[in-house]
């Protein structure tokens, strides 16, 4: 039986979860329905980096991006968090980061097994849960510029006439609406997502202004899974006999803020030309343009040599990642492990793979 508080942080944690996740059937009863994104005829253009304007001003330098893209998210089916929070004041003014078509609704999602999400809409002007408003504008480009938690009460008179109107032209820099007062009031914020027609998911930190960031991410940990299941410290980095993966236990954050991060690019090169990894700084996909397994990335939990246990989490800006870099088939020799976030900061740990000599 689970003790009173703990029972108690779990019913705040789902009530107040950073999307609202429910199962379909009870979804489509609110009367929400699966969003479908149509941009006819347009193909993938991510934004020039860094080009777009951030569409909110950041409450200060210690309270900017909460989750990041790449974020764990563990309320209900864990999944990714697909987007930035913008961390802001309470009734925050929004903007729109690029000229575009208005769109306005309440949204909600279900979560996959994958990690990724199915989005729920009820368009303007349904009426839905307050907390989980979305103001959207999609670009001559084709994406569809999301802004989550925006307070519907306080719209723009021009704004509500022209979805009223059934939506719109409105150009970049137009007041799109404001900030809504976060329940519990430590956390108001803007969930801002970057959507392209093929659905994939681009970096608001790749498009938007990078913001002040010398620190490179922070190793907690680095360990070797063994082919018997066995986890050793990574130490020296020489092994005899081949590893099946690494794990890198690692929290990232811009320079002066309170949250911590996965970071964005991990790669396991070899001498030999052979790697693995990820990149997460431009889209949230594989190298393939495919959606990344929410577990081929991260790693569940294990136990270290010295007994302790490390596991990935993650909340409101909050957690430890443990993420995964599989041993490519065959590889031995020198290798090297990069570990980066979007401002280029590097942390890197070499190592050898020489044959079992048994």
């Amino acid at each position: 039986m689970l003790h009173p508080l703990i029972a108690l942080t779990l019913l705040i944690a789902s009530a107040f979860a950073n999307e609202r996740v429910r199962p379909p059937a009870q979804l489509i009863s609110e009367g929400y329905w699966p969003a479908i994104q149509i941009s006819l005829g347009a193909q993938d253009q991510i934004p020039a980096p860094h080009s777009l304007p951030w569409p909110a001003a950041f409450q200060d330098a210690a309270h900017s991006i909460g989750n990041s893209m790449a974020e764990f998210q563990p309320f209900g089916a864990p999944y990714f968090h697909g987007g930035c929070d913008m961390r802001t004041v309470s009734g925050a003014d929004l903007f729109a980061p690029v000229s575009g078509m208005l769109e306005a609704g309440h949204y909600s999602y279900s979560t996959n097994t994958d990690g990724s999400m199915t989005k729920y809409w009820m368009p303007w002007p349904e009426q839905g849960d307050e907390t989980y408003f979305e103001v959207a504008v999609v670009g001559d480009d084709g994406n569809r510029y999301e802004l989550h938690h925006v307070d519907r009460s306080t719209l723009p008179t021009e704004i509500v006439n022209r979805l009223n109107a059934g939506g719109g032209r409105i150009e970049a820099g137009a007041l799109l609406g404001h900030v809504i007062y976060w329940p519990g009031g430590g956390y108001h914020h803007t969930h801002y997502n970057i959507v392209l027609p093929s659905g994939r998911r681009v970096n608001p930190e790749y498009a938007s202004p990078l913001l002040p960031d010398h620190l490179a991410p922070e190793l907690l940990g680095l360990y070797a899974i063994m082919p018997d299941g066995a986890v050793r410290d990574f130490a020296s980095g020489t092994f005899r006999s081949a590893p099946s993966e690494f794990i890198v236990d690692v929290q990232d954050k811009l320079d002066s803020s309170v949250y911590t991060h996965p970071p964005t690019f991990l790669r396991l090169k070899f001498a030999s030309g052979q790697e693995t990894g990820w990149d997460f700084r431009t889209t949230l996909s594989r190298s393939d343009g495919a959606f990344p397994p929410l577990w081929d990335f991260f790693y569940n939990r294990l136990r270290a040599p010295d007994g302790s246990s490390r596991y990935t989490n993650g909340g409101y800006g909050t957690g430890y990642s443990l993420i995964r870099l599989k041993i490519p088939q065959g590889a031995t020799g020198a290798f090297t492990i990069e570990v980066g976030d979007i401002a280029g900061n590097i942390t890197q740990r070499s190592g050898v793979l020489a044959p079992s000599l048994e």
